[in-house]
């Protein structure tokens, strides 16, 4: 959240039944990897599907006394890593400030109502109440200091992070929790500890790939642009596998819509066999068969839509494992509620609060 560490890559451990910190050096040596990057907000079955069909394609390419293919989720952190400007010093003071000014009795919690008062020199009363509200994940009716200020596993922003993050285990795949910025530096990442074959997996649902990888400003970083990029994350042993797109009609499609030079640049990394189809045979029998297919063409976005509609239907594209653990969160409810995401939530606090400590 910080920025103390670029990543940090887990391994589920079977005997202590959960998740323990691992060398890459050890994980990836001499292993082949497919790798899927996602904020999974929530985890879906597209995801679980994407992943493993391009595990299977993988595998039927390579000889019989390959190490088996490492399937990896890249749990990509961009939306809880604070920007710079909330990074400064001077910010931090004024903050907390705010908030230890409000704390009245020194106990170090603050009720809704004192947050609320707090807020409302910079918002209209309603709003006020609801981001005081909305700080209270536990619905206690109090929240503490360091809630306020983002600085625990119970801040409003955390906690969703974390719930995401316990929806993966069920999967008990490893897990890079990343502030790894483009698939071409995850692409240098990984090729330090393996000379294996290296796959990024994308696709499923509607997924555009001319928005996800042949979009010119992922690459404005770069001096030498989307070229540039895909230079280095080409290099190497490194190929991208596409899922076909299951429409809204249930149509399986591996069809791709990109127009002018990229179109060019596209055919030349298919010619290359940089980018490739995953074909049928490697797809679940579900996600082809008419009936049973519905699940697995929902992702993220369409899950978070269906909640903000009050929709029950976002259930039936995540794992039950998931659907519980959303269930029983704050932020569910509020999302369902047509309320701001959590990342908002707290932006939205210090802003306000930076005010207030001037």
């Amino acid at each position: 959240e910080f920025k103390v560490a670029p990543s940090v890559l887990l391994v589920y451990d079977e005997k202590r039944q959960s998740y323990i910190q691992a060398v890459p050096n050890n994980a990836f040596y001499k292993r082949p990897v497919v790798v899927q990057r996602s904020r999974f907000k929530p985890v879906t079955f597209a995801h679980q599907e994407v992943l493993q069909a391009a595990a299977k394609k993988l595998k039927s390419e390579l000889s019989s006394d390959s190490r088996e293919v490492l399937q990896m989720l890249d749990f990509q952190i961009d939306d809880i890593v604070r920007p710079a400007n909330l990074l400064g010093t001077d910010g931090r003071l004024r903050r907390t400030k705010a908030a230890v000014k409000a704390d009245i009795d020194g106990d170090g919690l603050l009720s809704v109502d004192a947050l609320a008062n707090v807020f409302g020199a910079q918002l209209e009363a309603d709003d006020a109440k609801q981001l005081a509200k909305d700080l209270d994940v536990n619905g206690k009716g109090k929240v503490t200091v360091d809630q306020v200020l983002g600085w625990t596993p119970q801040c409003v922003n955390n906690v969703e992070f974390l719930d995401r993050f316990r929806m993966l285990e069920s999967l008990k795949l490893p897990v890079l929790v990343s502030g790894v910025g483009s698939d071409a530096e995850l692409s240098s990442y990984l090729a330090r500890y393996t000379t294996q074959p290296i796959v990024l997996a994308v696709g499923g649902g509607n997924y555009d790939i001319a928005r996800g990888i042949f979009n010119e400003s992922l690459y404005q970083k770069y001096n030498g642009g989307m070229l540039e990029a895909f230079g280095k994350l080409f290099a190497g042993n490194v190929r991208i596998f596409q899922y076909p797109n299951i429409g809204a009609d249930g149509a399986v499609s591996s069809e791709v819509d990109i127009s002018g030079s990229k179109a060019d640049l596209h055919r030349y990394l298919v010619g290359e066999k940089k980018i490739a189809a995953i074909e049928p045979d490697f797809l679940d029998t579900f996600a082809l068969t008419q009936d049973s297919k519905e699940p697995y063409r929902g992702q993220s976005e369409d899950v978070v839509s269906l909640m903000k509609e009050g929709s029950s239907e976002w259930e039936k594209y995540v794992p039950d494992e998931a659907a519980g653990i959303i269930k029983k969160s704050s932020w569910f409810q509020r999302y369902a509620d047509g309320g701001a995401s959590s990342q908002e939530v707290i932006y939205k606090v210090f802003e306000v609060l930076d005010k207030v400590g001037e």
